[in-house]
């Protein structure tokens, strides 16, 4: 069976513990086969399970040194990631994660992966709405500028 063809525009769920350390579990061995594959040295601690959405699954890879962002989709074609990607490799910019590396990875199956650097910020949830609230005409117009300097041929509703 082809895995790509059963997940193919099709939600993927997984139950995940909050936090994978076990390094036989398949996700703790995606990373490693992908941290291989680019020769990153860094050892993997732990796999934190982060956000999951019909497009994908993504995971924050805990490293004694730094963390990274890896998305995951079972589906080859996921455009979601393809986009993202492509999005990520044109535009550098402060507030966009560093794109690492993406593509096809072969376990068993092909597996699309997008890896990134992940630095943890805040939460408007936790600050607080009236701290953007404060500032928001300086947040605008800095994101106006970053924004018009965007190199893309997708609209934000093909990106999403």
């Amino acid at each position: 069976m082809i895995s790509s063809k059963v997940f193919e525009k099709r939600a993927y769920f997984s139950e995940f513990e909050s936090s994978v350390t076990d390094t036989s579990s398949m996700y703790f061995t995606i990373c490693e086969r992908i941290f291989d594959k680019l020769n990153i040295s860094s050892s993997i601690l732990e796999v934190n399970p982060h956000v999951f959405n019909i497009n994908y699954d993504s995971f924050v890879i805990v490293c004694d040194d730094k963390q990274f962002l890896l998305k995951t989709s079972f589906d080859e074609d996921n455009l979601a990631l393809e986009h993202e990607s492509k999005f990520l490799k044109e535009n550098k910019f402060n507030f966009l994660p560093k794109h690492i590396d993406s593509g096809l990875i072969k376990i068993g199956d092909n597996i699309r992966y997008l890896i990134t650097d992940y630095d943890f910020g805040f939460s408007i949830e936790e600050t607080g709405i009236n701290y953007l609230v404060r500032g928001f005409e300086s947040f605008m117009r800095c994101h106006y500028i970053q924004m018009s300097n965007c190199k893309t041929e997708l609209t934000f509703l093909e990106f999403a």
